[in-house]
């Protein structure tokens, strides 16, 4: 069962700064929401243009996705770029993957892993995971399981479930961790809950494994990372 590949998040942020063209802003928001890409775009990229790095971030994603505009990659790595050196997280993550992906640009594994750390320095999730597959796989970086057992777990513990599983999956293979089936299944079994299919068949294949006293052992440790993933969310 493969670790699974490479998590791109491309996710229009309606939050954030508005220090200035709060209602321009809510009005490309309104627009994206109802699906009227054309407006969206136009808005977005009146924001864009005087600077505003959640509208180029957006702009980005629009270009990216082909919405309400002819997909362009190329012009959506232009946009990703310009709201990443302003420090957007989100933006900064978009542009590692599309150097990673080498989508809109020419592949650049050690540029991606610049702009993933940048992002999960900020605490990105998804940023956080790609470190933990570039760590496994060798790209951009020399191959280090305990590394990419530790990135999988700073996402995994953000409720990531791509990175719960695959944490799950070191767990049960011994990679960069000690093999421990019981925190394998608690992982997967994370995982599973939020729907994710890969972490449901191996789950399924590690409980027969484990004694009646190991499953309520994981269930209780399940129910601690639970309870401290909500937390973290409210802070």
């Amino acid at each position: 069962m493969p670790l699974r590949s490479l998590l791109l998040v491309l996710a229009v942020v309606l939050h954030g700064s508005l220090s200035f063209g709060q209602d321009l802003l809510q009005t490309g928001i309104d627009a994206y929401r109802r699906g009227d890409y054309v407006t969206a775009l136009k808005v977005f990229r009146t924001l864009a243009d005087q600077g505003n790095a959640n509208g180029q971030n957006t702009v980005g994603i629009l270009y990216g996705r082909g919405l309400g505009v002819p997909v362009d990659l190329a012009e959506a790595v232009r946009w990703f770029r310009r709201a990443a050196e302003q420090g957007h997280t989100v933006a900064q993550h978009n542009l590692g993957a599309a150097y990673f992906r080498g989508r809109g640009v020419l592949r650049d594994d050690a540029e991606a892993i610049r702009w993933f750390r940048k992002a999960a320095g900020k605490g990105h999730a998804a940023s956080s995971h790609n470190l933990g597959f570039a760590y496994f796989t060798g790209r951009g970086v020399p191959v280090d399981n305990a590394e990419a057992a530790l990135w999988f777990r700073r996402a995994a513990m953000q409720g990531l479930a791509r990175a719960q599983y695959n944490l799950g999956y070191l767990y049960y293979r011994g990679e960069g961790v000690l093999q421990d089936n019981v925190r394998a299944f608690v992982w997967t079994s994370l995982a599973s809950d939020q729907g994710y299919a890969p972490a449901v068949a191996l789950r399924l294949s590690i409980e027969p494994r484990l004694t009646r006293d190991e499953i309520a052992r994981a269930g209780e440790t399940i129910g601690k990372i639970l309870s401290d993933i909500r937390a973290a969310r409210r802070r």
